[in-house]
């Protein structure tokens, strides 16, 4: 009879634990669908915008677990008494992880980042480096402005993991925003990255983009490489795969892959292959 009272009791509790898993996995699915709006915007990330910086599948594996627990232990009146107030505690704990104020990440601006590493930028006694000077007259201070600006066109570039530089939006990003006869003057910053073998236009007759290498090629395929190796990459790697890394060299131009895998092959750390459709994979070498 008393085991018949305990086991009744246990299953009494059991149901009021399952409501209590059942309001938690509802919530834990509204986390889920807020962590996935938070990651297809990633790319573009609002300064202090909440962030769910918590581990959703290890919650739900932990409420795996109790729901298991709690199944194998109710079956059997012979099994021993179930510890309910650890299970309550270990409930408790996951409902505080699961409702707590999300942390807030501040993510930094491309031109706050620039600052960091350029303050003279917003600085008064520079106000003069928002014009150039005139090359005719004054060719060794045009040769100064000139040289300090491509170190912050390529930076810029560099902070905010861009490849390709289109000009006429610069026009409207900050520092670029505020020189004087912008169009001319970003034009002659982008022409001396091209000088400076560090930049290639992507069509030498309107030179509206310029391609910024503030990694070499020979750089990103030694980490193409180790990211292949790493993450088991033993089948020819497709485009969408590496855009879908999440690494720096997901979004490098198509035909930059297409050298680097070329570039890989004559280091013998691999294979070229061309699919029916005609794209070109890369197949990494086992014995590497």
């Amino acid at each position: 009879m008393e085991k018949q009272r305990i086991k009744e009791v246990k299953a009494g509790e059991k149901v009021e634990i399952d409501k209590s898993i059942e309001e938690l996995r509802k919530e834990l699915e509204i986390l889920k669908k807020q962590k996935a709006e938070k990651l297809s915007q990633q790319k573009h990330k609002v300064k202090e915008e909440p962030v769910i910086s918590i581990n959703l599948d290890d919650i739900e594996e932990r409420l795996d677990d109790i729901e298991e627990f709690l199944d194998e232990n109710i079956k059997s009146p012979e099994t021993e008494e179930i510890n309910l107030t650890e299970i309550a505690a270990e409930l408790e704990s996951i409902k505080t992880q699961i409702i707590s104020k999300p942390e807030v990440v501040v993510e930094e601006t491309p031109y706050e980042k620039l600052l960091k590493e350029h303050p003279w930028l917003e600085e008064a006694r520079y106000e003069y480096m928002y014009s150039a000077p005139v090359k005719k007259k004054n060719a060794k201070d045009y040769e100064s402005w000139i040289n300090e600006w491509s170190k912050i066109i390529y930076d810029y570039a560099r902070l905010s993991v861009l490849h390709i530089l289109y000009l006429r939006k610069l026009n409207a990003e900050k520092p670029f925003s505020k020189l004087e006869n912008r169009d001319g003057a970003i034009a002659a910053i982008a022409q001396k990255l091209v000088e400076q073998n560090i930049g290639v236009w992507l069509n030498k007759k309107t030179k509206e983009a310029i391609r910024v290498y503030w990694k070499t090629l020979e750089e990103w395929a030694d980490e193409i490489f180790e990211w292949a190796k790493n993450t088991n990459k033993y089948e020819p790697i497709l485009t969408f795969e590496i855009r879908e890394s999440g690494e720096m060299f997901a979004e490098l131009p198509k035909r930059d892959l297409t050298r680097i895998f070329k570039q890989l092959e004559k280091e013998d750390k691999g294979e070229v292959i061309k699919t029916d459709t005609g794209e070109i994979t890369f197949k990494i070498s086992l014995d590497y």
